[in-house]
């Protein structure tokens, strides 16, 4: 690597202004939140609800046909391994007939949606059963290994938050098919409804302590950063990125972020890992199910709390983030609902704690679509550009909020000398 000749990064044109916010808007900044955080976390109607989970997830089980015909006359599916990367040996309709155990001459194949990494289908039978089948991308395996993908969901669909799981191997997943729609940041900060089934929901699934851990990482977002931040440096297309990527940048802002989480010592637990609102699924009946499960795994609850909260200005509300966050509280401490003494406090904390993460949400996101561009094989040009501009909105967004590291940091070790 010679000195790290390909040194990728963003070099913005005055380092100074783009990583630090100026004194004067920082310190009214600073104000502002303290203010609102304090308003929200000492207002009696939220101690005044009563808490109640989500509803019923119990829904008619269509697909059972497809899934014992999987269970039945899926195969193992053959790897080529290189290093700790592997490659499909086959090709998606293969991954898809192996899972369900299916003919392809069967089955009829939509594209379901457009993700960042995985190919996703909607497959019907000519039965007219139907599925969710997800093909793994060379991005999305390199970020978990083969012996844990597909754990979690099968885990989460037993506790009914997620949909049920007709098949899984290391190349792809099955699922059942569900109607609804993803939720959106409005639905989130704008309609009340939604936070007592999302505290249920998520509270859930960070109090699930039944899963044999061993050989799980202890907080997995370091290691999704460390690998893709390697996969960047041994890129041969760091000559391919604009002046404004700079390698050395995004790995010293991961440095200081790292070093003071660490030292703060927040709680892991199981998390969803990519707890954006569009992996949140509103059914007909308005209840709620997890989708797109591949990065759960043992996570900071705060990093999953904050990426699910975390909004542009022009959506996100402090009350309804509170307003979660009661809910939230309450349902993880279900012996405590009778107590109100020391709520305020807890909640408060629990607020600052998930604030302190909002950097971190940015900038492992900024790295990710940088890592997407240097792991393709074969990139459009209008998929190339459209990568690069989420970048550099991800980016900015870090940097706009990356004073909250050391606020929240000072204040949450302020509360806990007192």
């Amino acid at each position: 690597m010679g000195g790290r000749a390909h040194v990728l990064t963003i070099r913005a044109e005055n380092a100074e202004e783009n990583i630090f916010c100026r004194a004067s808007t920082r310190e009214e900044e600073l104000r502002r939140v303290t203010v609102i955080m304090r308003q929200h976390a000492n207002c009696p109607a939220f101690l005044r609800e009563q808490l109640h989970g989500a509803g019923s997830f119990h829904e008619g089980k269509k697909y059972s046909v497809l899934k014992i015909r999987a269970r039945k006359c899926q195969k193992p599916v053959r790897r080529l391994y290189c290093g700790y990367f592997t490659f499909a040996c086959n090709t998606t309709h293969e991954v898809i007939e192996d899972l369900l155990g299916i003919p392809r001459s069967e089955l009829k194949l939509t594209p379901a949606k457009n993700g960042y990494c995985n190919e996703v289908f909607e497959v019907e039978r000519n039965d007219s059963s139907r599925a969710i089948v997800k093909v793994y991308s060379n991005a999305s395996k390199m970020r978990v290994e083969p012996d844990e993908r597909g754990k979690f969901d099968v885990l989460l669909s037993t506790l009914g938050i997620s949909p049920d799981v007709i098949a899984t191997s290391e190349l792809g997943i099955a699922h059942q098919f569900i109607i609804g729609n993803p939720m959106a940041e409005m639905d989130i900060h704008s309609d009340a409804k939604f936070s007592k089934k999302l505290a249920h929901i998520i509270s859930k699934l960070h109090r699930e302590n039944q899963m044999d851990y061993k050989g799980s990482e202890r907080c997995l977002v370091w290691k999704w950063i460390d690998l893709m931040l390697q996969e960047i440096e041994d890129s041969t297309k760091w000559q391919e990125l604009p002046s404004y990527v700079d390698y050395e940048i995004l790995r010293e802002e991961v440095r200081m972020n790292r070093s003071i989480i660490e030292e703060a010592n927040f709680p892991t637990t199981l998390t969803h890992g990519d707890l954006k609102p569009s992996n949140i699924m509103i059914l007909e009946d308005d209840s709620l199910k997890l989708i797109d499960l591949e990065l759960s795994g043992l996570n900071y609850r705060g990093f999953d709390l904050m990426k699910l909260y975390r909004a542009d200005c022009e959506f996100f509300s402090e009350e309804s983030f509170f307003r979660f966050l009661y809910e939230y509280h309450a349902d993880c401490n279900p012996l405590n609902k009778e107590r109100t003494n020391n709520i305020r406090g807890e909640v408060e904390q629990l607020a600052l704690e998930c604030r302190i993460f909002e950097p971190l949400t940015w900038l492992e996101a900024s790295i990710f679509f940088i890592f997407l561009l240097c792991v393709s094989e074969k990139m459009e040009v209008e998929t190339r550009q459209a990568n690069l501009l989420l970048f550099r909105e991800r980016w900015s967004a870090y940097q706009e909020s990356r004073w909250l590291l050391g606020y929240c940091g000072s204040l949450l070790n302020r509360n806990k000398r007192y």
